[in-house]
Formats: C-alpha cells, sequence, structure tokens
C-alpha cells in the first residue's frame, strides 16, 4: 500500500549459510530492481550457495501493475 512507501529494512536474516539485510524501498507490487550488495540480482533469485554477510535492496517502481494477476513462482531447492 501506498502508506508503506518508505523504506523498510530486515536485518541478520539467516538463509543457509549467509545473513543478509534487506532493504525495501518504495510502494506497489512493480519491482524497479533488486541488488545484492550493490550488484544487480538477476531474477530476485539469492544463491543457495551465499555465505557471508550480504545487503540485499529492494526498490519498487511506486506504482501498481494493471490487471491485478498474481503471478507464482515455483519453488526452488
Amino acid at each position: 500500500p501506498r502508506v508503506l512507501q518508505g523504506r523498510r529494512t530486515l536485518t541478520n536474516f539467516r538463509y543457509r549459510g549467509a545473513i543478509l539485510d534487506f532493504e525495501m524501498q518504495g510502494f506497489g507490487d512493480v519491482i524497479r530492481s533488486v541488488t545484492i550488495d550493490g550488484k544487480p540480482l538477476p531474477g530476485a533469485l539469492i544463491p543457495g550457495n551465499l555465505k557471508g554477510k550480504h545487503t540485499v535492496r529492494i526498490r519498487l517502481a511506486n506504482r501498481f501493475s494493471k490487471g491485478g494477476t498474481v503471478r507464482n513462482t515455483p519453488v526452488i531447492t
């Protein structure tokens, strides 16, 4: 929702061998960019073999997509 348009963070999230700090900026359901440690993250997929501490930044496009469809992504294990 638009009321959440500021910056939100989640720190010290443990994912397999990594510790992730997440930062999300903006609102809506359209992702503008996803980076990890300042580098583009293709497909917004965090590698399962990642080790150490990293920062993931998600920038939303401050808008809502038209059509209201939900896109399901298969779980990759």
